[in-house]
This record gives structure tokens, C-alpha cells and sequence, in this order.
């Protein structure tokens, strides 16, 4: 699993910047080191941010993972430090048989995590 620390590359992005919008197609996952990122849902072309995620949170990694379209939108609240990962690339990691106890353990962890820490947040508000 060196192979996702060796693929990281650091992202800096401004203050306000969409990292996706509604229904968009990840193609990177981002690993937040420094700042903040809101999540909301679109309602007649006007954005609800109910929830935001802090330092040591992972963005795009379901998405990615399971080859889904974003189904909220996500903004930098503040200036967001983060290392990224390419979709291809994780992709290629996670679906190598070499590693597929761990993967399997990984990509159960993302898809809880992203239910109960994003998607019934949202759904809930």
C-alpha cells in the first residue's frame, strides 16, 4: 500500500472554490490537511451548506471508489491545504489482487464513512 503515499501530490485551493458540484464526476480524491470544506445540496440552483468537514477528512473517496457522480456540492470555506490522489490511480491500487484484503476492508470503511459522516448529515437537514 506504499503505492498511495508514493501517488499523493499536494493541492492547495482558494477560499470559495467548488471542488464539485452537484452530479459532477470525481476524479481525485482529497485528503484535507489544513482548512475547511462545506457540503450541501442544490435546491432550485441555490446551494444549502449543512455540513463541514475539517482537518483529517477524505472528500471524493466513495465517489471514486465506487465510480459515483457527487450527489451534493463541496466549497472551501477557507483556504484548504490537502494531498490528492488521481481516480486512475487509486482505482489501479485498490483493484490489485495483491491487496485485496485490504481493499476489501478499505472500501467497506469509505462506503461507512461516507453514509454516516456525509450522506445521512445531508439527507437528515
Amino acid at each position: 500500500m506504499l503505492e498511495i503515499l508514493r501517488s499523493l501530490e499536494p493541492r492547495t485551493e482558494p477560499k470559495d472554490h467548488i471542488l464539485y458540484w452537484t452530479i459532477e464526476e470525481c476524479q481525485e480524491i482529497y485528503f484535507i490537511m489544513q482548512g475547511e470544506v462545506d457540503i450541501g445540496f442544490e435546491i432550485d440552483r441555490y446551494i444549502k451548506y449543512v455540513v463541514r468537514l475539517f482537518k483529517a477528512s477524505v472528500i471524493g473517496a466513495y465517489n471514486c471508489t465506487y465510480d459515483k457522480k457527487t450527489i451534493f456540492a463541496y466549497k472551501c470555506r477557507s483556504m484548504l491545504k490537502a494531498y490528492t490522489i488521481r481516480k486512475k490511480t487509486w482505482c489501479s491500487i485498490l483493484n490489485n489482487p495483491d491487496y485485496d484484503s485490504i481493499s476489501q476492508s478499505m472500501k467497506h470503511n469509505i462506503q461507512e464513512n461516507f453514509f454516516h459522516n456525509i450522506k445521512n448529515k445531508v439527507v437528515l437537514y
